[in-house]
């Protein structure tokens, strides 16, 4: 009687295959890159909704809750808003404008970040797409209204 089967070179042959054609594929089903990156643009988006929700405060102690109005901001926090490196800040009704608030952001590194300062906007440097991959925040439009944070995760 002849006993059929493979051989044990054979067997290594295709484990060797298959273990290059997961090698190169698993990497299309499992995208960390992009979990990553959508992790750090909500980390970003965090701490924009909580500079947004101290200069409110800010403004509240202040009574600068109006259309317009500055505040004056301790950022060394030694209780003087007046001595060197201290700055004032627009809000409007409260809460900052979309010029400055990522001004009051510290993101490191810079160079993994795309800050616009006009538009409010921080994309991710590398994500896939930077354009689809950003947080855009615009100011109060009127009295008792949260500012608006919008993120855009398509190409990150």
């Amino acid at each position: 009687m002849k006993q059929r089967g493979f051989t044990l070179i054979e067997l290594i042959v295709v484990m060797v295959i298959l273990g290059i054609l997961a090698a190169t594929a698993a990497p299309l089903f499992v995208n960390l890159k992009g979990d990553a990156n959508k992790a750090v643009l909500k980390g970003v988006d965090a701490s924009m909704r909580s500079a947004a929700t101290m200069i409110y405060a800010k403004a509240a102690i202040a009574g600068a809750l109006g259309a317009t109005g500055t505040i004056a901001v301790d950022l060394n926090n030694d209780g003087d808003t007046t001595d060197t490196g201290e700055a004032t800040f627009a809000v409007a009704f409260g809460d900052p404008t979309t010029g400055n608030i990522t001004s009051l952001l510290t993101l490191t590194p810079a160079t993994d970040f795309i800050v616009t300062a006009a538009s409010g906007s921080v994309a991710l440097s590398k994500a896939t797409d930077s354009a689809t991959c950003i947080l855009t925040y615009a100011s109060s439009a009127s009295a008792g209204a949260a500012p608006v944070i919008t993120a855009v995760e398509t190409g990150c």
